[in-house]
């Protein structure tokens, strides 16, 4: 079976620094992954977000302003693919096989920025899958067919709940750097964590959903109320996949996700009502 792990941008990174990546985090995940192939044998796929990288960049170079020059468009695609090299090495370090698949190489965005991509994109997926080699996979920019020379952005959530749909994962891990969904925002003293939700009754609102983007003035994709948002088009083909939303930051967390021990978690339930 499947399991899609997607690492946010906000426990590899410090998105109150730009360009701060946060090395020992990374290889304590690489760690945790480790730990978990050796004892099992589930396929997994890690996906990462593009936190103070990516996210700073994109406003940094004010692509939303001015369009998407080619350089500009190089400059973030070559970063991004940096960063996900660090976390594939971190697992190769570990003696764990792992290959950075570079979403801009074989997604776009259609109309209504709906993923492209064809049978040979899947299949390169599952052969890495099958072959037990670990697709890393990250939120990029990519080509957006409807917009001339444009590009856009395709997060990394929105490719990990794609992936979990096309190869029917067991689970779907989002590590965050917060328990899960709160009904305010997390740093609020009364915010409580929501220790299960239903997404298909979800309103979409920032009371509903609570811990939006911390505020970080950088986050280009809209933080945890996008991340669920994101999952509304693929709810008919995820009602029998697990989906956990938990702090990838405290020691363990990941492994123990990963093999079913309990943490703090949002759960994120699909129940047609």
């Amino acid at each position: 079976m499947v399991i899609i792990l997607k690492l946010g941008g906000s426990i590899k990174t410090d998105k109150s620094k730009p360009m701060k990546i946060r090395y020992n985090v990374i290889e304590r995940i690489a760690k945790e992954v480790r730990e978990f192939i050796n004892k099992n044998e589930d396929k997994l796929v890690i996906i990462h977000g593009g936190g103070s990288i990516g996210h700073y960049l994109v406003w940094k170079l004010r692509v939303k302003e001015e369009g998407w020059p080619p350089l500009k468009y190089s400059i973030i695609a070559h970063e991004m693919l940096k960063l996900s090299s660090i976390i594939a090495n971190a697992l190769i370090k570990e003696g764990v096989p792992s290959i950075v698949i570079p979403p801009h190489a074989i997604f776009s965005l259609g109309e209504n920025l709906v993923i492209k991509y064809d049978a040979q994109t899947i299949n390169i997926i599952k052969g890495y899958l099958d072959r037990n080699i670990i697709p890393v996979l990250y939120g990029d920019a990519v080509i957006y067919e409807k917009g001339g020379t444009k590009f856009e952005i395709l997060s990394g959530d929105d490719i990990a709940w794609l992936l979990a749909s096309i190869l029917g994962a067991r689970k779907l891990l989002f590590a965050t750097s917060v328990d899960g969904v709160y009904d305010k925002h997390p740093k609020e003293k009364d915010a409580k964590l929501i220790r299960e939700l239903n997404l298909c009754s979800i309103k979409f609102n920032e009371k509903t959903v609570g811990s939006k983007n911390d505020g970080k003035y950088y986050d280009v994709t809209g933080g945890m109320m996008n991340k669920l948002k994101a999952g509304m088009k693929y709810i008919s083909s995820l009602k029998d996949t697990e989906i956990l939303i938990f702090n990838g930051l405290i020691e363990g967390n990941i492994y123990k996700a990963l093999i079913d021990k309990p943490i703090r978690y949002t759960q994120v339930k699909i129940k047609f009502e």
